[in-house]
This record gives structure tokens, sequence and C-alpha cells, in this order.
């Protein structure tokens, strides 16, 4: 109970213990407490063709539907970007899956001048440890085209112009 509650006060850091029948982990400011027991299996990859809905392991989905072009409303928003996230679908060449993300795992986010790491983004976002492991990001090919949270990559981003 002790190493517990000094995780917990701890001002910083990650850690995890186990305790009889419990993991404990800490993240950024988060401390979970879970059942123990084996991981669910890290690597998952399911083709995706829209219009699907993709049932991920951890009990999330993704859907994936084409879209007509929306017109601009009074304030100007399209919709596209802003709410949903949406890919030119005229520039996804190759077949589509979403898969969890990997650690080396790279892109362009909308709104970036170049590459960053996934990695980055989490750390930038305080996404917990735990989180991470199941993470869906989109790939056409081996190119990731979309991550949650994070939205299109820049050059596969609809724009209200097109």
């Amino acid at each position: 109970m002790r190493t517990i509650l000094d995780m917990a006060a701890a001002p910083e850091g990650h850690g995890r213990m186990q305790a009889p029948g419990l993991d404990v982990f800490r993240s950024f400011d988060w401390l979970r407490l879970a059942p123990a027991g084996p991981a669910p299996a890290r690597d998952f990859r399911l083709p995706i063709e829209p219009p699907a809905r993709a049932e991920l392991p951890d009990g999330s989905a993704l859907c994936a539907e084409i879209l007509q072009k929306q017109e601009s409303t009074e304030d100007g928003d399209s919709g596209y970007n802003v709410k949903v996230g949406c890919l030119q679908w005229n520039r996804v060449t190759a077949p589509l899956a979403v898969r969890n993300w990997r650690p080396g795992d790279r892109y362009r986010p909308v709104g970036f001048s170049s590459e960053t790491k996934i990695k980055t983004l989490f750390q930038d976002a305080r996404v917990p440890l735990w989180e991470r492991r199941l993470w869906p990001v989109l790939t056409s090919g081996e190119e990731i085209v979309w991550v949650r949270r994070f939205g299109p990559a820049a050059e596969y981003a609809a724009s209200p112009g097109e």
C-alpha cells in the first residue's frame, strides 16, 4: 500500500507495480488500478473499405464513410477536419487498414510543418501509457493517413475547396 501512495504522491514520472490481483500504473498525473492479468495482444491490423465499421480490440470502433463535399455554413465552417477529420478520398491510393500505433511511427498532422513521432504527440497531449498500446492509426499501404485524436495527415486532409 505504501508503494501505491508513493506513486500517487510523486510530482512526475511513470511507474508500474503489481500487488496480489492488481496492476497499478502511474503515467503523468494519472494513477490506474486494474485487475491483474495478461495484457491484450498489442499488434492488430484490420482492412477497412468505406463504408465500414471496424471493431477494435479495446472495445471501441472506427467508422469510415464516404461523404460528399459540404457547403460552407454562415461562419465559414465546412465541417471538414474541424469536426470529423476527413481525408481527401482521391489522394488515398492503396487499400486502407486500421492498426495499432507502433514505436517509431511518425506522420505530419494538419498544422505541422514536418513529420513528428506519434510518441511525441502522446507526450505533448499527456496520453497515459496504458491508452497508447492499442491506439488506432489508419494507413494507406504503409503510410499513416490518420491518427485518433491527432487527425489526418496534412497531405491527405480534405479541405473546403476540394
